[in-house]
């Protein structure tokens, strides 16, 4: 097997020391930029590489960032780790994904792994962790959550504004004339705040109206929801969901029954996920900006690896996106003609 090149190989190679090779390649200042060019033209011409472990061992680093997804599945989640992967790819750093399936025992083994592994700093995005957990992790790495801000010392946290974002989606609907707007919400005994931060959007919104709410629990991401709302008695005119894949999927469900939308039904999700921008399903939803957010979560990561105090929160705002699942509301249902 072919030996590989040393620093000492390319000390030899450009006539310098040891020394000087190892102080050029690791960027210190005081080396002149002639010697530096010197060296690193004889690194490639040998085929040298940086041993980056050792370099971080060196340093006290290891150069890797964790990143816990609560679901890998979700493609919000997804979006907003590929910009956290981006922005740490530009910093030189190296990202490591893992994904808690919505399962609070396997996060916490994920963040453990990481922990294990000496990851540099860690993001968690939307945690199913508690405050406590949370603030227990924020003491042995620099720590940054996405997703709604709990009690949690030693932590920073980025968020978007759901009540915000959900009370204007349901404004949108009301502007639109619907008065008989139902809520498509999470599977009952769900306790997320962000999640119930967007309910209370909507209920915000609906009373302020005069209006009575409508939501409806036990939400399956196969469409069940949407025959729970044409089981009612009186079936809205228009839905909020609390995700685009919830939305999407009552679409689907509202279609086979032969529901059109928009005309008989306007649908909004949230998310703005790259699924809601389709031509088949062209959503009406509410953009967490997720370049943004997961470009915000690093920078605030960065700053704590360099030594800044924990404890900030960035609040973002959201902003609704109009596409063609929504529309005025129909008129008066006509009723059938019996056929002779």
């Amino acid at each position: 097997m072919r030996r590989l090149p040393t620093q000492a190989d390319v000390a030899a190679r450009a006539g310098v020391s040891r020394a000087l090779v190892s102080m050029a390649l690791s960027g210190r200042p005081e080396v002149a930029e002639s010697t530096r060019e010197l060296i690193l033209q004889a690194s490639l011409d040998i085929g040298y590489r940086v041993n980056a472990p050792a370099a971080n061992l060196a340093r006290r680093r290891t150069g890797l960032v964790g990143v816990v997804l609560q679901d890998v599945a979700n493609p919000f989640f997804s979006e907003v780790a590929a910009h956290l992967q981006d922005a740490a790819a530009a910093a030189g750093l190296t990202t490591l994904l893992n994904d808690g399936r919505r399962d609070p025992t396997r996060e916490a083994h994920a963040v453990e792994m990481f922990l294990q592994l000496r990851v540099d700093g860690l993001v968690i995005v939307s945690p199913l962790q508690a405050s406590a957990a949370l603030a227990a992790i924020g003491r042995q790495v620099p720590t940054v959550v996405v997703g709604f801000p709990v009690p949690a010392v030693g932590v920073d946290f980025v968020h978007n504004d759901s009540a915000a974002g959900a009370r204007r989606a349901t404004e949108h609907l009301l502007a639109l004339g619907h008065r008989d707007i139902a809520y498509l919400d999470v599977a009952a005994g769900v306790s997320e705040p962000l999640l119930l931060d967007r309910r209370a959007g909507y209920l915000t919104a609906m009373d302020a109206a005069g209006l009575g709410a409508r939501v409806v629990a036990d939400v399956a991401a196969d469409g069940d929801s949407a025959a729970l709302i044409l089981a009612l008695a009186h079936r809205p005119t228009a839905l909020l969901a609390h995700n685009d894949v919830t939305a999407i999927a009552a679409m689907g469900a509202l279609s086979r029954a032969g529901i059109d939308i928009p005309g008989e039904m306007s649908v909004v999700g949230y998310d703005n996920t790259r699924l809601a921008a389709m031509p088949q399903f062209d959503l009406t939803t509410v953009d967490q900006p997720r370049a943004r957010t997961g470009g915000t979560a690093f920078a605030l990561l960065t700053e704590r690896m360099q030594g800044r105090e924990p404890g900030r929160t960035v609040r973002l705002d959201p902003d609704l996106v109009v596409r063609g699942s929504t529309a005025p509301r129909p008129g008066p249902r006509k009723a059938r003609t019996p056929t002779p």
